[in-house]
């Protein structure tokens, strides 16, 4: 079973507490994407028959999304990648209760205006700024992730805790930080690295 034992961090369980109408922002290996499927296993617990969606950008996040949810018994939550999503939502699912987006740096403000304008209960956006697959950042017409949050109304949690590595890497990872004084330049924090032990 797909993260059966999987744990979650303070950040992610903070966010999950706080429900919807979120942002959450975190560099590689913080659980976004993990965090994202949890989102859809709360709604349905809290309202079996709402409607979710999970936007993605690949076929093959699609695809491991799809079947970790179908282990989790939620195979009806919709899952669709970058070209699916808009004819989903403008033809087919023309409602949903619940949109969620992964990687939402690197869609463009008149996409997210849409995700909205069809989300009747709440948005769930997640997303790196640093990660955008795009070389111009201004693709967004956004700027940052800030003015998301000012536009859309948005809570803003940061992960700060990479859980993808293991402790060796983790250990490394740390060590390298200790010497990057890029994130402390631009007003930012030293992320902190831990490993987290599953079965």
């Amino acid at each position: 079973m797909f993260f059966e034992h999987h744990p979650i961090t303070a950040g992610q369980a903070n966010a999950l507490e706080l429900g919807t109408n979120i942002l959450v922002s975190g560099p590689a290996g913080t659980g976004k994407t993990y965090l994202a499927m949890l989102y859809a296993r709360k709604y349905k617990q809290e309202a079996p028959g709402c409607k979710v969606m999970i936007i993605v950008f690949t076929n093959a996040l699609k695809k491991f999304i799809s079947e970790a949810l179908k282990s989790w018994g939620l195979e009806d939550v919709k899952v669709s990648n970058s070209t699916e999503w808009k004819h989903s939502l403008l033809f087919r699912d023309a409602d949903i209760d619940y949109c969620i987006v992964d990687e939402v740096q690197d869609m463009v403000l008149s996409e997210l205006e849409l995700i909205r304008l069809h989300s009747r209960m709440g948005l769930v956006f997640l997303g790196d700024e640093n990660q955008s697959i795009y070389f111009f950042k201004d693709r967004m017409g956004i700027g940052s992730f800030d003015n998301i949050v000012s536009k859309f109304g948005l809570c803003h949690v940061r992960l700060n805790e990479v859980v993808r590595y293991n402790e060796g890497l983790s250990s490394f990872l740390n060590d390298i930080i200790l010497v990057d004084d890029v994130l402390i330049r631009n007003g930012g924090n030293k992320p902190e690295i831990k490993c987290f032990e599953t079965n």
